[in-house]
């Protein structure tokens, strides 16, 4: 299990276990950055650090990291939890990330961290504009399959109402939720009026979001489901045939940028 190039972050505040994380990682290839024993001092190098992935204390200095997992979940960083509180503890958004109990074993911990690094965000951003330009929508969002369980990678014109309800979809109560389930493309035109939201709390979350409709196309390579591709407009809408299949190369594009970073 070989982390070459791949820059994890490390957040921990007792110092033999900071240690002991960071020359695990760096004897499986990594580049350690940290480790930081407050939450300030990781929060000021989230916008240079160029972070693959990240190995977040439950507490730090006696203060829980939930701004830290928020501002790493923002930054579509993914992130294992190491804690000696044990799973319950964990926040209850963040209940259903990889989470290694103290102490640990290093293959333990490299297994979880191999699992978080194979969600290193690729360049998804910059598809994700690309696609928007192209069908002239105005907001929308790739996810990432995890055990299950899609989270949002990359996004465009959603404020934290939506990221926060949206952050981990695995139901059958929504578009991309459908999709995944179904396996198939799905439409929904107008979303006041759609069986898909009816009666759903996903319906008003979407409605105050500006989202009037949304396509979700699931992303996958070789039959193998890696994701989710959605786009949302403020107005009822159907995607034309010359926009379906935009969304289908993109879909395709952001597989290949998926595997490779899994790779």
């Amino acid at each position: 299990m070989h982390f070459r190039g791949r820059r994890i972050l490390l957040a921990e505040d007792e110092a033999l276990v900071g240690l002991d994380l960071a020359a695990t990682i760096t004897a499986a290839g990594g580049t350690v950055v940290g480790p930081f024993v407050g939450i300030a001092e990781a929060l000021a190098v989230l916008p240079s650090g160029q972070i693959d992935a990240a190995v977040v204390d439950l507490n730090l200095r006696g203060e829980r990291s939930i701004a830290l997992m928020e501002a790493l979940d923002r930054a579509g960083i993914p992130f294992l939890i190491c804690s000696g509180y044990g799973p319950i503890s964990v926040p209850s958004l963040f209940k259903t990330r990889p989470f290694v109990a103290k102490p640990f074993f290093a293959d333990e911990l490299l297994a979880a961290l191999h699992r978080v690094l194979a969600l290193a965000k690729p360049d998804l951003d910059g598809l994700l504009r690309r696609v928007l330009s192209s069908v002239g929508a105005e907001m929308g969002n790739i996810q990432v399959l995890e055990d299950g369980v899609l989270r949002i990678a990359a996004q465009q014109g959603f404020g934290r109402p939506f990221l926060d309800f949206f952050a981990a979809v695995k139901e059958d109560d929504s578009a991309c939720g459908r999709a995944l389930q179904t396996g198939q493309r799905v439409i929904v035109e107008d979303v006041r009026t759609s069986p898909v939201f009816a009666g759903k709390p996903a319906r008003a979350v979407m409605l105050k979001a500006g989202s009037r409709s949304v396509c979700s196309t699931p992303i996958r390579k070789n039959q193998k489901l890696y994701g989710m591709l959605s786009i949302h407009r403020r107005v009822p809408w159907r995607p034309a045939a010359d926009q379906l299949g935009l969304l289908d190369r993109f879909s395709r594009d952001a597989a290949a940028a998926m595997v490779a970073a899994r790779a």
